[in-house]
C-alpha cells in the first residue's frame, strides 16, 4: 500500500527525481564515474539488457561508475532521457521509467553505435537526499553508424 503524498509535496518530489537523473546523464557524459557511484544508494544495484533479453551487465555500488566506464571504454558517449513516467510512492519511496537515447563515439570522433532504451529506476530517499537503487537499463534498439 503506498502512502499518500500531499499534492504539492507530490510534485516536489518529481522535480527532485527529474533533476537526479539529468545529473546521472551530465555525470556519465562527462566521464565522471565517482559521481555516477554518489547517485546511487550504498547498496545500489545496475542491470543493461540487450535486445532479446541477455544479461549485459550486473552490478552494485560502489561499483557503477566503474562498470560503466569499462562499457564506454575510452570513446565517449551521449546520452539523453526524455518520456519520464514518476510516481512518487512515499516520502522516501519512488519509481520511474525514462526513455533513453544514446550514441557511443570512437576514439576518433565517428559515432560508432546509436541506440535506445528504456530505463527503470527505483528511487530511495537517504539523510534528505534521492538516491537510485534500482536502475534496469533495457535496449530496445541498435544501429551502427
Amino acid at each position: 500500500m503506498t502512502e499518500a503524498l500531499p499534492p504539492l509535496d507530490r510534485l516536489l518530489v518529481l522535480e527532485e527525481l527529474r533533476r537526479l537523473q539529468a545529473r546521472l546523464c551530465d555525470a556519465a557524459v562527462a566521464r565522471e564515474w565517482t559521481e555516477v557511484d554518489a547517485l546511487f544508494s550504498a547498496d545500489g544495484r545496475f542491470r543493461a539488457y540487450e535486445i532479446g533479453g541477455e544479461l549485459a551487465c550486473f552490478t552494485s555500488s560502489p561499483g557503477i561508475g566503474a562498470a560503466l566506464e569499462h562499457a564506454v571504454g575510452a570513446g565517449r558517449v551521449v546520452l539523453s532521457s526524455s518520456d519520464e513516467e514518476l510516481d512518487a510512492l512515499a516520502e522516501d519511496r519512488a519509481d520511474g521509467t525514462w526513455t533513453i537515447d544514446d550514441s557511443w563515439y570512437a576514439d576518433d570522433g565517428d559515432r560508432a553505435v546509436h541506440g535506445a532504451g528504456s530505463l527503470a529506476l527505483g528511487y530511495r530517499r537517504e539523510d534528505g537526499q534521492w538516491r537510485i537503487a534500482t536502475a534496469e537499463y533495457t535496449r530496445t534498439a541498435r544501429e551502427p553508424a
